[in-house]
């Protein structure tokens, strides 16, 4: 029966062949079968009148051919080619196909492929395939959180830490996540890892001002240095009152202790002067003995610059100040030697120029760490 397809046979006609169409069957492969159906007619000597009646019979059909290609045409261009990064993301924590587990500070576990680790990080290279005992070992302690090292594997599958980003704009997590992974690249020779994770913390900040006081506590309380363009801009966003309401009142930079001690180069200078008093005193030396003391007061340089533009960082420091010196509690080390430090503290400040008033409003910030030692000592007493 000749004339146009009624809806229902066109909508037949495209689902039964949407797989056809979408392997490139199209109105040139019709016409073909069509033509070879005219001559498989005429081979069985078929009237050439019936035979031409035929054709134009099938000849309603074609339109759907015609609309069969172009719908796949269009689901082809959608459908975005999948790339190495699209499987290797697939596969991201597959414990299947994994042949080590890195394991966080946290105890987290996250699965990966040594190759794809060695190939983005020359450490991991030495770490996995050299002579180190992780070369073999099953699981690798790695001393970052789970949430950190799990943005580095995603890093070196795919070369983005697209999981991460998604977190970024509110959760003060994710923003601590980043600035530690800005950490790890650097242990872990990633330059391009660590400019991702620093431009994540930094446009957190930027998006929401108030998560500034989560980079200055990490720039306060991490063993290893923050980037230090990262901090200032942080340290700018409390300057400039942005962090509000977290802060009562904004303040002035020339406002700040910090600034009113001299700046950074000052607190520096103090620093070492502190350092030098302590390590010639007797009744403290014994506590330093062994300890990379360049390290110590670039750790400590830190610190006190978070403190002296936000006081409450200290808040921050108390628990980790009292879990990593409990060795040193173990050693007798109480509140006493933190008077005595005290002490080489005022005479170092007052030694590099800092005005008395000034000395004593950074002694009385430094201050409330006493409870620390005074726990730390109790708790070893009573042990």
């Amino acid at each position: 029966v000749g004339g146009t397809l009624d809806p229902s046979e066109r909508k037949f006609m495209l689902a039964k062949h949407e797989r056809l169409f979408d392997m490139g069957l199209n109105e040139a492969h019709f016409d073909g079968m069509v033509r070879h159906f005219a001559t498989a007619l005429d081979g069985i000597q078929v009237k050439r009148s019936l035979i031409s009646e035929a054709t134009d019979a099938l000849g309603k059909f074609r339109a759907a051919f015609v609309e069969g290609a172009s719908e796949a045409r269009r689901r082809m261009s959608s459908v975005k080619k999948r790339t190495l990064k699209d499987r290797l993301l697939e596969v991201l924590d597959d414990e299947e196909i994994s042949d080590v587990t890195l394991v966080g500070d946290d105890g987290g576990r996250v699965p990966a492929c040594r190759f794809v680790l060695a190939a983005q990080s020359r450490v991991f290279r030495r770490m996995l395939f050299g002579s180190f005992a992780e070369s073999t070992a099953e699981d690798v302690p790695v001393g970052y959180p789970s949430a950190v090292l799990r943005a580095l594997v995603e890093f070196c599958y795919t070369d983005d830490v697209a999981g991460l980003r998604d977190e970024m704009a509110t959760d003060g997590d994710a923003t601590r996540t980043a600035v530690r992974l800005a950490m790890a690249a650097r242990f872990f020779e990633m330059p391009e890892l660590g400019r991702a994770a620093y431009e994540l913390a930094r446009s957190s900040m930027r998006m929401n001002p108030r998560l500034s006081d989560v980079v200055l506590d990490e720039g306060a309380t991490s063993e290893e240095p923050v980037n230090p363009d990262l901090i200032s801009e942080a340290q700018d966003m409390v300057t400039h009152g942005m962090t509000s309401p977290l802060l009562p009142t904004a303040k002035a930079k020339d406002q700040l202790l910090l600034h009113r001690m001299g700046g950074e180069p000052v607190l520096r200078e103090a620093i070492d002067e502190f350092y030098a008093r302590v390590i010639s005193d007797d009744s403290l030396q014994s506590f330093f003995h062994g300890v990379n003391l360049k390290r110590l007061k670039g750790h400590q340089t830190r610190f006190m610059q978070m403190a002296f533009v936000r006081a409450t960082v200290l808040e921050d420091a108390e628990n980790l100040l009292y879990a990593k010196h409990h060795y040193l509690f173990d050693m007798g080390l109480n509140e006493r030697h933190f008077d005595t430090m005290m002490g080489h503290f005022r005479a170092a400040l007052s030694y590099v120029g800092v005005e008395g008033g000034i000395v004593e409003e950074a002694v009385e910030t430094i201050a409330p760490l006493r409870d620390v030692f005074e726990r730390g000592a109790s708790t070893k007493r009573a042990s």
